[in-house]
Order: C-alpha cells, then sequence, then structure tokens
C-alpha cells in the first residue's frame, strides 16, 4: 500500500475581523501515513477565504468567507475539478448571502446546502450534470439573536447538513441556540420545518458544527461557546432530536476556548474536537449504545487555535490546521485505544483553516 495519500489544505487569504489572512488558497499536498509528513504536489488555487470545503469524487466545492463578492454584499462558491496531476477552476458563483461558512451535498447529488453564517440564510441550489452550480431553489432567512451581544447579535447558521436518510435537514444556528430541523424533499430540493422544529439549546451554546454517527441514530454538535460536545438520538420518523449527553471539552474552569471541528473514527467510537484557546484536541470514548461520550484526554495541538481537523481515510493519521501559528501538525492515532502521539513533523503555511483528505 502506498505510504502517501493526497490532502488539501485551504488557507485564509484576506483579513477578516477574526483573522489576519496570509495563505495563498487551497493547496495539494501529500501526507506521508508512515511518518507524518507533508509536502505539496503541486501550485495553490487561489481561491479567496477557502474557509470551508467540500468534495464529491473528482469535484471540489468550497466557500469563500468574504462579503463583497462581485460588488455586492455576498459570499462565493467555487467548483473545480481535481484531475490526477492538476485542480482547474471551472466555475465561481454567489452564494446569495454574506459570509458563507459551510457547504455540503446531500445523497441524491442533485442538491447543494449552504449555510450563510453573517447573512443568517440557508441556501439549496441545484446542481448540474456535470456538477456546477444552478439556481437556488429553496431559500430561507432567520430570524432572532442570543445571549451573548458579540457572537450572538442576529441568527448565524454556522452548519448545515442532510440526515443519513436523507429525509430531514439539520441546521446549526450559533447565534440563537437552536438547531432547526426540515423535512426535505429530495425530488423538488424543498425545505419544510418539521413539526419538531426548533429545538432549542441551553443559552450561550452556540451550535457550530454537526457531524453523524455512522451507523448509530445519533447526531454529534459542537458548542463553540460553552465548550462542549452534545450528542443527541436522531428519530427517523418525525426527525426529532432528544439529547443524551453533554460534556465539556476542556478541563473544568478553562475559560476563553471555542471548539471548532470534530472528527469521528470509523467504527464510532472515538471523537476528535479541537479547541481554540485551550489549543489542544480533545479526546472522547463514545458509546454508541447510549450516547454518552466521556473526555479521556487533552493533546495539546503543538500550535495556537486549531480551526480544522481532519482523520486520514484508514485512520492512522490526524492533521491539525494551526490557523494562528501558520502551521499543519501530524499525528499517529493508535488504532487500539484512539490515542494520539505527535509524528514530529509538521508543514508551514499562511492561516490554514481546513484540511481534506
Amino acid at each position: 500500500m502506498k505510504s502517501e495519500i493526497p490532502v488539501l489544505l485551504g488557507t485564509y487569504t484576506e483579513p477578516l475581523p477574526h483573522v489576519e489572512g496570509r495563505g495563498p488558497g487551497i493547496l495539494p499536498c501529500c501526507l506521508d501515513l508512515e511518518t507524518g509528513a507533508i509536502r505539496p504536489t503541486g501550485p495553490a488555487i487561489p481561491v479567496r477565504n477557502p474557509a470551508y470545503l467540500w468534495r464529491n469524487g473528482s469535484l471540489l466545492y468550497a466557500t469563500s468567507e468574504i462579503s463583497d463578492f462581485e460588488g455586492n454584499e455576498d459570499g462565493s462558491l467555487t467548483v473545480l475539478r481535481i484531475n490526477e496531476r492538476t485542480i482547474e477552476s471551472i466555475q465561481t458563483t454567489s452564494s446569495e448571502g454574506s459570509g458563507p461558512a459551510w457547504i455540503c451535498g446531500e445523497a441524491t447529488g442533485r442538491w447543494l446546502l449552504v449555510a450563510n453564517y453573517l447573512e443568517g440564510n440557508c441556501k439549496v441550489f441545484s446542481l448540474g450534470e456535470n456538477g456546477s452550480i444552478r439556481e437556488s431553489v429553496t431559500s430561507l432567512r432567520f430570524s432572532g439573536s442570543g445571549t451573548d451581544p458579540i457572537r450572538q447579535d442576529a441568527s448565524h447558521p454556522h452548519a448545515i447538513l442532510a440526515s443519513p436518510d436523507n429525509r430531514h435537514i439539520y441546521l446549526a444556528d450559533l447565534g440563537t441556540d437552536k438547531l432547526v430541523i426540515f423535512d426535505f424533499d429530495e425530488a423538488l430540493g424543498a425545505l419544510t420545518t418539521a413539526e419538531c422544529s426548533p429545538l432549542d439549546l441551553p443559552p450561550v451554546s452556540g451550535p457550530r458544527h454537526l457531524l453523524f454517527h455512522p451507523e448509530a441514530e445519533l447526531l454529534f454538535v459542537v458548542l463553540e461557546l460553552s465548550s462542549e460536545l452534545a450528542v443527541f438520538e436522531t428519530q427517523a420518523s418525525g426527525g426529532s432530536l432528544r439529547l443524551l449527553s453533554q460534556t465539556s471539552s476542556v478541563p473544568p474552569d478553562t475559560t476563553g476556548n471555542h471548539p471548532s471541528e470534530i472528527a469521528l473514527s470509523k467504527d464510532g467510537h472515538h471523537l476528535y474536537m479541537a479547541n481554540r484557546g485551550h489549543d489542544s484536541i480533545a479526546h472522547f470514548i463514545i458509546d454508541p449504545g447510549s450516547g454518552s461520550a466521556e473526555l479521556r484526554s487533552n493533546t495539546p495541538c503543538l500550535g495556537r487555535i486549531p480551526r480544522h481537523l481532519a482523520l486520514s481515510p484508514d485512520d492512522s493519521c490526524l492533521l491539525v490546521a494551526n490557523q494562528e501559528s501558520d502551521r499543519v501538525v501530524s499525528f499517529h492515532r493508535d488504532p487500539t485505544n484512539g490515542s494520539l502521539q505527535a509524528t514530529g513533523q509538521s508543514f508551514d503555511i499562511g492561516t490554514p483553516c481546513f484540511v481534506l483528505f
């Protein structure tokens, strides 16, 4: 088996209120699974502030976290085609809202889901046969605010994700401490507010990112403002959620921490969360039967502000994008107990914010 595998690194390229972007865009690299070494394999693709990436086969979709696309207060979405040796840009279009934070597809491959964080809306775009982004068929704007006057001044959708059976869409609204649940018509790309929606979370929770368990009916939610991992049981029939556990990602009395991304091992028993501020990787042991999450350890991320992390396809390595240290660091993962061990390898790149295998 080849020890080197491809990986894409997204980087902030321009200043934003929360980051002084100094990266090149999207850089194709490879990771040596044995040593943890990372090296570039081609030139960077100059996409503006590609804060979130989603791949579907040979197609790569990127959000640009901006608010001035073509002179309007919009972000943008870029579609790229990944060939054996090159990556080519084939389309850039409006996200129809400022500050897009999340982009992903759903099971049919016909629709693209987008959450515009600053605009307070979500979009369902239709996709052409070649993967190009066409018109938006559903557009929903949200209102309200939360307790935190700075981070929750208005609705701020941070993630939108289809359920494994493609019958429901879940949206995390950091600004209002709500999980919004929709019934999804996959034939039309239409969203209808589910009877059980919305689900109110405790004040200043700040739901940020969403992740489904590969086998159990569980939804994991990053609570950015309270530094917690929430685990919900999902009900396929109506899409409702029932809270099973809520666990801190940092030691007691930790302040100034804001978790970012989560990753789950393929067996569904080990979950990793990046802690910005505490600058660590939280390792949770997950019991798929009960939905319990036990914080097992906090491993220093060897940098500042880990914006993103990702497990390699074989779960043997974890890469962490340390945004404010301009460095991506690699860790080996123990296949038995899930613990992390620094490889001693890293790759320097300006303001890394996304890792995509």
